[in-house]
């Protein structure tokens, strides 16, 4: 699998057809799967051996052809790392791993198939080679629809395809992988704005009708005992609490990878800063207003 004059070439096409199953499942009429040319088909993922041991890696795709094979199937090469967590291939092996896999990927149904190597470093050189490639892997990779509701986007295996005698076969380990996809992300940038909105106005009436409160006492100072201490209290205990969870928020920066993958960092940012002044502004004049109410009450008591 290489790389020569920036054409990518593929060698095990003919073992894919034998190896993988082509069929078209039933189950994935009527829906959309990603893209073989998305973003979408490049991911983190959870690896879990037999033992239930856990390990992570990620995949990135190489190369798309599908001059080769028309329809909705298309060959498909990826790159992948398993690194942190058990030694994911037994002996000979590395606790971190890069594999090189080529395979066929059908947009109809979401099954990625492909054949899979990686080097095999051994001591005995007696037996194989200090540097061995072994390519006896298989990986099938099953991607949700792209409205699906459940997090987990895929669901897979990676195993080998030698005998259990074999020095260099391995247990089959679980492959799957939470992301957010393209579609997903257009959701939930949607609700996200109509939550921000939702935020800004309430917060923004919260401030004129304190301030019309403040207004009218100021003109009618004799209504000011009448107004409940307790009720002043609660409402300002209302805008203190999240102005303590957001005072981090505000100064100290921290975009998180889902803020990164949807492009809405910047926006989250400068609206946190505005609610959060908002609600100040807020907090601020309801003090005031229990300044009042507690200096009126005094001084009737006098």
């Amino acid at each position: 699998m290489s790389i020569l004059d920036y054409k990518y070439e593929f060698t095990v096409y003919d073992t894919l057809r034998k190896t993988c199953d082509e069929k078209k499942s039933g189950g994935g009429k009527g829906k959309k799967y990603p893209d073989e040319h998305s973003l979408d088909i490049g991911l983190d993922m959870t690896v879990k051996n037999s033992k239930g041991q856990t390990g992570w890696g990620y995949a990135s795709p190489l190369y798309v052809d599908g001059d080769r094979i028309h329809s909705s199937v298309v060959n498909i090469s990826y790159e992948l790392h398993f690194r942190h967590g058990f030694n994911f291939f037994g002996q000979g092996s590395l606790a971190t791993t890069k594999v090189s896999a080529e395979g066929i990927y059908d947009r109809e149904n979401g099954n990625l198939c492909m054949i899979a190597c990686r080097h095999v470093l051994s001591k005995d050189q007696n037996l194989i080679e200090k540097d061995m490639l072994d390519c006896g892997m298989k990986i099938n990779l099953q991607f949700s629809p792209l409205d699906a509701t459940d997090r987990r986007s895929v669901n897979g295996t990676i195993e080998s395809t030698r005998r259990k005698s074999d020095p260099l076969y391995f247990e089959p380990m679980e492959l799957s992988s939470i992301s957010i996809t393209k579609y997903q992300a257009a959701n939930s940038i949607s609700r996200i704005n109509l939550e921000n909105v939702m935020v800004l106005i309430s917060n923004t009436l919260a401030c004129v009708f304190v301030g019309w409160q403040l207004y009218y006492v100021k003109k009618h100072p004799g209504v000011l005992p009448f107004i409940s201490i307790v009720m002043c209290f609660v409402l300002i205990l209302g805008y203190m609490i999240p102005l303590l969870s957001n005072f981090g928020a505000m100064f100290v920066p921290n975009r998180s990878w889902q803020d990164k993958f949807l492009g809405t960092g910047e926006w989250l940012k400068v609206n946190e800063v505005i609610v959060s002044a908002l609600m100040l502004v807020a907090f601020v004049l309801q003090l005031r207003l229990l300044q009042l109410t507690w200096s009126s009450r005094q001084v009737k008591e006098a």
